[in-house]
């Protein structure tokens, strides 16, 4: 009898991810079919070259080559046009736009076989699985963004960080180092995390005793000063509009402060809720680095490396040294809006890791040693306003998650609110292309509506009535959350 009862429950559990597949197939072709970028015939703006590569990679490669930055987030661009010149398929917009969506329906359901292989790998529970196949796949990015502007690498960088992360737990090293090879053109920051997870992959030696460091102050206090560092660098060697102009904002120096303060007791109060004030002794990094192993791990790349070389050209693009002080400045613009853009963008999930953030950051380190450094690259990197930057750590915030969610006992009624606020939050069913975004995009007027519409999950971009209204949502998101997940039975236990 009990044999059967299980199975029903088995059978209906199924069931409901094969319907939320299906959601999220019908949601992805909603925004697929009914809008496109008004800008570059559907390429959008970074789009554009991406497209380009899908065109015409074979005569370029050859010819010019790629500047240094964007040579490695040309898969799966090339691949495209590869296919499309041996099946002598004309690679003019329309058949390119055909080409990539089919890659991108190829990409969704590679990600809901490694969704669920990595669930199966960590034992989630039903209710977790649940919660976190909507957080993956309900969210704005993939049901708006993605759809929106299909010339677009994140996408695809999802998928290897998942499949490469996977194959880490598995201990399958030859795979893990195949896919973040792909990675390594597709997104690099998913390929050197993967290779900080291999150099470093032995639990922490609990035999040996941590330092007590109050990270807790440290880190709240390396920030502050970090901004200030890069504020008088400014001062000293630029005009005095330099921060106006990369913060894209008019307001006052005062205004930059305070938020910078605010983003410091943010730090502060996260991190002394979750008691980080340890480091692993050094001998947990001395004894489990191998220098045969730093040679097997780093040669593939530096041979990619060395053979993008060829077809690299001189053409400057970005500069990745911008992009990283650009990270710690990003929180000035507006109070904590790197929080606000979280949870625009990716839903719910934002709010899950503040809540839990005492377990979910002692379940991201529980792994190994290169857990422990990933999660303060993590913390960096999650200072970003502009949210898909931190694409490349959703497997690690999943894994977390996953730990955290099982010690819950949600109700189904409680989960049900969960998912449908979280497909909510996604906001798909906002219409993008407004009479007058095509112009307003191609003058550069970004900052006023309806060209809002498209920057409004871009911090940078924010204009002020933007951030407040979706810093309004963000407030009300968190209460309810709070209270839907308060209502729980059971808490997570605490880890030591």
């Amino acid at each position: 009898m009990q044999k059967i009862i299980d199975y029903k429950t088995h059978f209906s559990n199924r069931s409901i991810f094969y319907f939320l597949i299906f959601i999220t197939l019908a949601l992805f072709s909603f925004s697929a079919l009914l809008e496109t970028h008004p800008h570059n015939d559907g390429a959008g703006f970074d789009g554009l070259f991406y497209r380009d590569v899908a065109q015409s990679f074979l005569s370029t490669i050859k010819t010019e080559g790629y500047d240094s930055f964007r040579i490695h987030r040309i898969f799966p661009f090339f691949v495209l046009n590869l296919i499309f010149s041996w099946c002598s398929i004309e690679t003019n917009n329309t058949n390119l736009m055909y080409g990539i969506y089919f890659f991108h329906y190829i990409n969704l359901f590679i990600q809901f076989l490694f969704f669920f292989k990595i669930a199966k790998f960590l034992k989630w529970t039903h209710s977790t699985k649940l919660i976190l196949f909507s957080c993956l796949f309900f969210n704005y990015f993939n049901l708006k963004n993605s759809p929106y502007e299909p010339f677009q690498t994140d996408a695809f960088a999802i998928s290897l960080s998942f499949i490469s992360y996977y194959y880490i737990l598995c201990k399958k090293t030859f795979l893990s180092l195949f896919f973040s090879i792909l990675a390594f053109i597709t997104l690099p920051l998913t390929a050197f995390l993967n290779i900080i997870l291999l150099l470093f992959s032995q639990p922490k030696n609990k035999n040996l005793k941590a330092y007590s460091v109050p990270l807790f102050k440290l880190l709240p206090s390396l920030y502050l000063g970090a901004v200030f560092l890069i504020l008088l660098l400014i001062k000293l060697f630029k005009n005095e509009n330099t921060l106006n102009i990369l913060l894209l904002s008019n307001a006052s120096k005062f205004f930059f402060i305070s938020n910078a303060f605010l983003t410091t007791i943010f730090l502060y109060c996260i991190m002394k809720k979750a008691q980080i004030n340890k480091i692993p002794h050094y001998k947990s990094f001395f004894f489990q680095f191998s220098i045969k192993n730093l040679f097997l791990f780093l040669s593939p790349f530096i041979l990619t490396k060395f053979i993008l070389s060829f077809y690299t050209n001189s053409n400057y693009y970005y500069d990745s040294s911008l992009f990283l002080s650009l990270i710690i400045l990003r929180p000035l613009k507006y109070p904590l809006i790197f929080l606000v853009n979280h949870i625009t963008y990716w839903g719910i999930l934002a709010i899950l890791v503040i809540l839990f953030f005492n377990s979910f950051y002692k379940n991201f380190i529980r792994i190994s040693t290169g857990h422990y450094l990933v999660f303060f690259v993590f913390l960096f990197f999650s200072l970003d306003s502009e949210s898909r930057h931190i694409l490349s750590f959703l497997p690690f915030i999943f894994s977390a998650l996953g730990y955290t969610l099982n010690e819950l006992k949600i109700s189904k009624k409680a989960l049900s609110f969960l998912v449908v606020f979280q497909v909510i939050l996604s906001h798909f069913y906002i219409p993008i292309n407004k009479e007058g975004t095509l112009k307003a995009m191609q003058e550069g007027d970004f900052f006023t509506f309806p060209a809002q519409w498209y920057f409004m999950n871009f911090g940078p971009w924010l204009h002020t009535k933007s951030y407040l209204f979706w810093a309004t949502i963000s407030f009300f998101s968190i209460v309810f959350v709070y209270f839907l997940i308060k209502k729980t039975p059971r808490w997570p236990r605490r880890l030591d």
